[in-house]
């Protein structure tokens, strides 16, 4: 099984559940702004990608620009940030039992099949 945490506006999250679909793998998609996600599920990610809840955030985005950059906090604190910001999250983020990543370039997702 594969879960894709999708922002179906984002291009590159568009071309991965693309390359995803249609496999012959089971996929469950995730619109974490149709369902919004929590911060448990935001440090699992991280966990499970091998990374910093921070290495999450979208670092061009304004919001952080303005109001994070620079500063430092704990995970949990990181993750709050995300769940309540969700414009923050990286994206597309792909877990599977065999590895999970931020599918950036979104042919990476490839790499779970």
């Amino acid at each position: 099984m594969i879960t894709l945490y999708h922002n179906p506006r984002c291009d590159i999250s568009r071309k991965a559940l693309a390359l995803l679909q249609g496999k012959d793998r089971e996929l469950v998609v995730i619109d974490y702004f149709a369902n919004p996600i929590n911060e448990t599920t935001i440090l699992d990610i991280a966990r499970k990608i091998g990374i910093s809840p921070k290495e999450l955030i979208r670092k061009v985005e304004p919001k952080y620009q303005k109001e994070y950059k620079g500063k430092d906090f704990s995970d949990d604190d990181w993750a709050r940030i995300i769940v309540k910001n969700l414009e923050l999250l990286e994206r597309p983020l792909v877990v599977s039992a065999k590895k999970s990543l931020i599918a950036k370039p979104p042919e990476l997702v490839l790499e779970l099949l």
